[in-house]
């Protein structure tokens, strides 16, 4: 299995998933993160989420690779602002975010405490709220007789 570092990106577009939501639904509706203690996400945990994204990634990253002698310094993360006020880049449709937290795990699970991780943890929670989010969620049968 490989692993590389997602971009700055890749990581503004988590971020603003979680904060913002996505296309299909402006609000994540009950998305939490056991990191902030199951309240909800503000705006002003964008930073230190973006920050702690990386930083499960990248220790991965050196989990996989511990001989490479690549220096990180300068991952460190800051949500895009504009005159101090967030500026987060456009809401991206459900299905992307789905695939972009499916590549985001692939990369950020080659250390061990990545099980129990609160990484794993908010992908999950993420995964969850953005399928919810989906078109026809609601609309859709929750058992079959």
């Amino acid at each position: 299995m490989s692993c590389f570092i997602v971009s700055r990106a890749h990581i503004d577009a988590l971020v603003t998933a979680a904060i913002f939501g996505v296309a299909e639904n402006r609000l994540l509706d009950g998305f939490h993160r056991p990191y902030f203690k199951n309240r909800p996400l503000e705006a002003g945990h964008v930073h230190i989420l973006g920050q702690w994204l990386w930083c499960e990634n990248v220790a991965s990253y050196r989990a996989r690779y511990p001989n490479d002698p690549t220096e990180f310094a300068e991952y460190m993360y800051t949500f895009p602002t504009s005159k101090g006020s967030l500026n987060p880049p456009s809401l991206r449709p459900a299905i992307e975010v789905i695939k972009l937290i499916h590549c985001y795990e692939y990369q950020s699970c080659e250390h061990d405490g990545w099980e129990s991780s609160d990484a794993r943890k908010f992908c999950t929670s993420l995964l969850s709220a953005v399928i919810s989010s989906l078109p026809g969620y609601d609309a859709a049968p929750w058992g079959i007789d």
